[in-house]
Formats: C-alpha cells, sequence, structure tokens
C-alpha cells in the first residue's frame, strides 16, 4: 500500500516541479504535538502542519496538505524549497522527529527508508563520512559513515 500512496504523492507533486526536475523520494511529515495523540483526539490534526515533501534531483520542496486528506495539496499551493544537500535522518521508531526549514515534523516509519535514501544522495553531493548533527534527539552529533548513519553517537 505505501507504494500506491507514494506513487499519489509524485502525481500529485509533479505539477509544482521545474520543467525536468525529477522526483527521487516522496514522503509525508507532520508538524505539532506527537502523532500519537490522535489516538485520543482528532481535534490535534487541525492544529497540526501536514506536508508532502519532495526530494527531487534539484531540491527540496513542502507542499502544505490538507488537514482532512495529508495526502492532497492543499489549494492554492503553499511550496517551500529548501537547497538539495539538507539532511532529514536519521530515523527512529514509529514516528521520526526530522527538521525542515526551522520546524520539527513528525515522519511514519513506513517512509524512513525514503528518507535514509534522500540523505545517502545529499551525502553524494556534498558530505563525506563524518560526524552530523544528530536530528533524531536534537542533540549532540551522530556518525555518517558515507553510506549509511551508525549508532556511534557524541
Amino acid at each position: 500500500m505505501t507504494g500506491i500512496l507514494r506513487e499519489k504523492l509524485a502525481h500529485r507533486a509533479s505539477p509544482h516541479l521545474e520543467p525536468g526536475e525529477e522526483i527521487r523520494q516522496v514522503f509525508m511529515a507532520t508538524s505539532g504535538p506527537s502523532p500519537y495523540w490522535y489516538f485520543l483526539t482528532y481535534v490535534s490534526m487541525f492544529w497540526n502542519k501536514h506536508l508532502i515533501v519532495v526530494v527531487s534531483d534539484r531540491s527540496v520542496l513542502t507542499l502544505r496538505a490538507t488537514a482532512l486528506r495529508p495526502a492532497t495539496v492543499k489549494k492554492p499551493a503553499q511550496i517551500t524549497r529548501y537547497d538539495r544537500n539538507m539532511l532529514f535522518g536519521p530515523c527512529s521508531g514509529l514516528w521520526a522527529r526530522v527538521v525542515i526549514g526551522s520546524e520539527t515534523f513528525h515522519v511514519h516509519s513506513r517512509f524512513h527508508k525514503d528518507i535514509a535514501r534522500a540523505d545517502a544522495d545529499a551525502h553524494d553531493l556534498v558530505a563525506s563520512a563524518g560526524w552530523y548533527d544528530d536530528t533524531e534527539r536534537g542533540i549532540g552529533q551522530r556518525y555518517w559513515d558515507g553510506s549509511m548513519w551508525t549508532n556511534d553517537r557524541r
């Protein structure tokens, strides 16, 4: 089912790309309190910001999504572009915390492989093995071995 969801997200995001720009990864993210609160109340979903995050060969785009259908681009489209060298991971747990721009978002585990591939591609572009900020914990650093995040932290 996740493959179908990725296809829908890519299809809905493609009209907002520049000519010739190619989608590499696409995933959904939500801001606000931990998504675990959804089980307690549906009201919290209206407080949160929902995004479709598109990692292309040129940049990272975020498209605002609707609250009731978070896989649907909000109209009129609200698009923000970031540098392609943005790193999201490492991801762990059911809901990983990632920083996009200056905000923290939650990404479900079904998209963690997409984030790992996006980070690997970004590292191929700009970074070699070394210590990088640990966005999962929000403090300290984690080691990137040139192809994947390790469990080494400092």
